[in-house]
C-alpha cells in the first residue's frame, strides 16, 4: 500500500504539533498522492496550498490513532539498546529517522499490530472523503456562496482549508475555516443548520416585538452540510454596549429555557461586541426526563431539566468528588481556569523517556467573553439587563 519515495514537494511534509513526524510524512504522503488523483476534475476551484492542509490535518488525525503505539515501540527500542545517541533527545531523533520513519519497519509494525493499521487505513480513507467531500459541496454551491457569503465574487478558489479541532461527526468530520482567494473566510459545517435557522427566525420574531435588535449573521443550510460566515469576536467600546449586549442575552436565554434549549456552553456562543451569537446549536427542543421520579436521583436530574441553569448559558460549576470545580457557562466560562478532572497529556516530549501521564487541563480563553476595551467586567453588574 505504501511505498518509500520521495515527497511530492518540500510543502508537503509534516508541520508543528505532531510527533514521530517522519513516520507520519510516509503515510501523509500516500494519502496527498491518492486525494490528488481523485480531485483532477476540479482544479478550477482550489489552488495546490491545500494539500499541505491536508498533509498536516491527517497527519493529526492519524496520530490520535497512533501515538501510544509509537511510543510503546520506542522504549521497547531502547530497552533493547538500539537507540543511538549521547542524550535522550538525540536518541528519540535516531529512532524517528532511522527506525519509524524507514517503511521495511512501518510494515513491520502494521504486521504486528494488524488492527493498528485497519484504523490508519480507514482514518486515511476517512480524511480523504472528507476533503473530497468539502470540494464538491463548494463546486455545487459555489454561485450561491459567492452571491450570499462573498459578496458576488464569481471566480472564488479555496486557497486553504484550516481544522478547527471541534467536535467530530461521522467518519471524522468536523467543522473547518476556508479561506478563498478574494481574502475572506468562511466555515464549512458537516451537517444541517437547521437548528440554528429555526432558533433565528423564533428570535427574530421575539427581537422585533420587544424592539432589541440581534445579529443576523449569514448562512447556507442544506441537508447534510452547511456553509456560514464567521462571526468576529470583538469588544464593546462603551459600557452601554455590554448593558445592550447582556439584554441581548436576556431574550436568547427566555427562548432557550422556553423551548428547553441546552448545552449552550462557552465553545457555543461567540461575543460580537454588543451582540451575543449562539452557534453549533445541536438540539433545540429537549427531551424532557420522566415524571415518575422514584429515586433522588431522578427527583434531581427532572428539577435541573426544569432550571434555567439547564440552558447552560448563566454562570454555573460543575465539581468533582474532591471538591474542585470549574464554570464552563457561554456567559462567563473559560476564563483560564483548571478543569476538575484528568486527561492525558505527552510528558517529556520528543525525548526516548517520552510517556503518556495524566493532569488536570487548564481551559483555554475562548470567544464567549464579552470584554469592555479588552476587560471583562463582572456579569452580575447586568444582571438585570439581562431581566429586561
Amino acid at each position: 500500500m505504501y511505498k518509500q519515495e520521495s515527497y511530492l514537494s518540500e510543502h508537503i511534509h509534516v508541520q508543528k504539533g505532531v510527533f514521530f513526524k517522519p513516520f507520519y510524512n510516509v503515510l501523509v504522503d500516500y494519502g496527498v498522492k491518492e486525494l490528488k488523483s481523485i480531485l483532477t476534475d476540479m482544479r478550477e476551484i482550489f489552488t495546490e496550498n491545500i494539500y499541505a492542509d491536508f498533509a498536516q490535518y491527517l497527519a493529526e488525525q492519524l496520530q490520535e490513532i497512533c501515538m501510544r503505539t509509537l511510543i510503546v515501540e520506542m522504549h521497547i527500542c531502547k530497552s533493547a539498546g538500539k537507540l543511538k545517541g549521547e542524550n535522550n533527545r538525540e536518541e528519540y531523533d535516531y529512532y524517528c529517522n532511522k527506525i519509524v520513519g524507514k517503511m521495511v519497519n512501518i510494515k513491520k509494525m502494521f504486521g504486528k499490530y494488524p488492527v493498528l493499521r485497519q484504523c490508519v487505513e480507514k482514518r486515511i480513507t476517512y480524511s480523504i472523503n472528507f476533503y473530497k467531500e468539502i470540494l464538491e459541496h463548494f463546486s455545487k454551491h459555489r454561485a450561491a456562496i459567492s452571491d450570499q457569503l462573498c459578496g458576488a465574487n464569481s471566480s472564488l478558489k479555496i486557497v486553504s482549508i484550516e481544522s478547527k479541532h471541534s467536535d467530530v461527526h461521522r467518519g471524522g468530520r468536523h467543522v473547518v475555516k476556508v479561506r478563498l482567494n478574494d481574502g475572506s473566510g468562511i466555515l464549512y459545517k458537516p451537517h444541517s443548520m437547521e437548528n440554528e435557522q429555526q432558533f433565528g427566525e423564533l428570535l427574530l420574531w421575539m427581537s422585533r416585538g420587544l424592539k432589541i435588535d440581534q445579529l443576523d449573521y449569514k448562512f447556507l443550510s442544506y441537508e447534510d452540510h452547511s456553509w456560514c460566515s464567521i462571526v468576529e469576536y470583538k469588544s464593546c467600546k462603551t459600557e452601554d454596549g455590554i448593558k445592550k449586549y447582556y439584554k441581548r442575552i436576556g431574550v436568547q436565554l427566555f427562548l432557550a429555557y422556553f423551548l428547553g434549549t441546552h448545552d449552550l456552553h462557552c465553545e457555543n456562543i461567540i461575543a460580537s461586541g454588543e451582540y451575543p451569537v449562539l452557534i453549533d446549536l445541536e438540539t433545540i427542543v429537549n427531551v424532557q426526563p420522566s415524571k415518575e421520579r422514584i429515586t433522588a436521583d431522578a427527583e434531581v436530574k427532572y428539577q435541573l431539566a426544569h432550571s434555567v441553569l439547564f440552558t447552560g448559558l448563566l454562570p454555573i460549576y460543575t465539581w468533582n468528588k474532591d471538591g474542585y470545580g470549574i464554570d464552563n457557562s457561554g456567559i462567563s466560562g473559560g476564563t483560564g481556569n483548571y478543569y476538575p478532572f484528568k486527561i492525558p497529556i505527552v510528558s517529556k516530549a520528543e525525548t526516548s523517556d517520552m510517556h503518556i501521564s495524566y493532569d488536570y487541563p487548564k481551559a483555554t480563553k475562548k470567544q464567549n467573553l464579552v470584554m469592555l476595551q479588552n476587560r471583562f467586567p463582572a456579569p452580575v453588574k447586568y444582571e438585570e439587563k439581562c431581566l429586561l
